[in-house]
């Protein structure tokens, strides 16, 4: 298995499969690529539990991982940012809160 490197953590999104292209992956916490990272680094599986809502109850955050041996150009924000391009995210807007206006959610 290929070294990683975290990269983001996402408290507002979770996934409950890996969602992956060539370098970069998007993973539940408790993906054996984010175990493997926690077991080099206790500090990493500490931060993915120590996440809380407004409520203070706990939040599950997804993890943005690269690669070790990825090109340079993968560490690049347009890279990283285009990489969500299969994924079907959308803000968690409703029309009222868009003031009603639904096309401000597209």
């Amino acid at each position: 298995m290929p070294d990683w490197i975290p990269l983001f953590v996402l408290p507002n999104l979770l996934v409950k499969q890996p969602v992956e292209v060539e370098y970069v992956a998007l993973l539940p916490p408790d993906d054996p690529r984010c175990l493997q990272i926690g077991k080099a680094n206790s500090n990493f599986t500490k931060f993915l539990g120590s996440f809380t809502d407004a409520f203070k109850r706990k939040v599950i955050p997804s993890a943005l991982i690269v690669r070790a041996d990825a090109p340079p150009w993968v560490m690049s924000m347009e890279a990283i940012i285009n990489c969500k391009g299969p994924l079907p995210i959308r803000p968690p807007v409703s029309p009222q809160h868009a003031g009603g206006n639904v096309a401000a959610l597209a």
